[in-house]
């Protein structure tokens, strides 16, 4: 049970896999060393994921803030048309990796916890997060 300090570690993901990809584009989609853009069939793929650890404070009776560090990806991948082979291209303008931080709240009531945090990665990508746990 935490007293007044403690630590924590935190994993997220949307579980799924960039796939292949035969290049990448920037973020308007053009190839690079190619003057013409190629046509897109307007499917895409997304992948994400972070790990932060980092130091949680009692603040209030069960009301806990939590900040951490850690490693972050996203990436996303747009399909080409038929005529341009149906491949994926990786978006480098729309894909990030590197320094993940993480902010939060985390309140307990009984023995469920709901939290509350906001995640970056290196600081142009950013999401939210809501959780709900048991202590045991």
């Amino acid at each position: 049970m935490m007293r007044r300090n403690g630590f924590f570690l935190h994993y997220s993901s949307n579980m799924k896999s960039l796939g292949n990809t035969i290049g990448s584009c920037n973020k308007e989609g053009d190839k690079e060393g190619e003057t013409i853009r190629p046509y897109y069939s307007g499917n895409t793929r997304h992948t994400n994921y972070s790990i932060t650890a980092g130091a949680i404070h009692n603040i209030y009776r069960g009301i806990c803030l939590f900040e951490g560090i850690g490693y972050g990806k996203y990436a996303t991948a747009w399909q080409l048309s038929a005529s341009e082979g149906g491949g994926y291209l990786r978006n480098e303008g729309l894909s990030k990796e590197g320094v993940a931080g993480e902010i939060g709240v985390l309140a307990s009531v009984g023995k469920i916890s709901f939290s509350v945090s906001a995640i970056t990665i290196a600081a142009k990508q950013w999401q939210a997060c809501i959780g709900v746990g048991i202590k045991i």
